[in-house]
């Protein structure tokens, strides 16, 4: 079996995401202008950096 990659399950959650997407956009141009990864994340796809990894994880072990 192929392993899950991050980006799969970024993707993953930003198709399940039911967040306004004007809303995200505003957010994730505010992060990026701050500079924070996780606030990026967590406007693309509602999860941080570090809960990204541990759903990738738990993907993969499956």
């Amino acid at each position: 079996m192929e392993r899950i990659t991050l980006i799969d399950t970024i993707q993953r959650q930003m198709e399940n995401d039911d967040e306004n997407r004007h809303r995200q956009e505003k957010y994730l141009f505010q992060a990026y202008k701050d500079g924070k990864i996780d606030d990026f994340l967590i406007a693309l796809c509602g999860w941080s950096f570090k809960t990204i990894i541990e759903l990738n994880e738990e993907e993969n072990a499956d």
